[in-house]
């Protein structure tokens, strides 16, 4: 009787865990990006920020986060308008 109430728990365990594994696969996983800039006359490129959280990024670029992570998880770079003007152009990647 204590077997079958045991493989029972854990078979319930199981299938919470199963079931559960879906939803946390369907999140996007960026990691730390960096934010630089590039000067549109001499083509110098400058880092803004180095290495930090994609939700700091956002902040920094006033850029909605599920945005930016859809840009950066589809493989692009994402364009930092606050930080672009007529004299540089700014943009988020991945850190690697």
């Amino acid at each position: 009787m204590i077997i079958r109430k045991t493989l029972a728990s854990i078979a319930g365990a199981v299938a919470a865990l199963a079931m559960s594994a879906p939803a946390m696969a369907g999140g996007i996983y960026i990691g730390n990006v960096d934010v630089y800039a590039t000067d549109i006359a001499s083509g110098n490129t400058i880092n803004l920020l180095n290495d930090v959280s994609v939700l700091e990024a956002a902040q920094f670029c006033n850029i909605d986060v599920n945005v930016l992570s859809a840009v950066l998880g589809n493989g692009k770079n994402a364009k930092c308008t606050s930080k672009s003007n007529s004299r540089q152009n700014a943009y988020v990647k991945k850190h690697y």
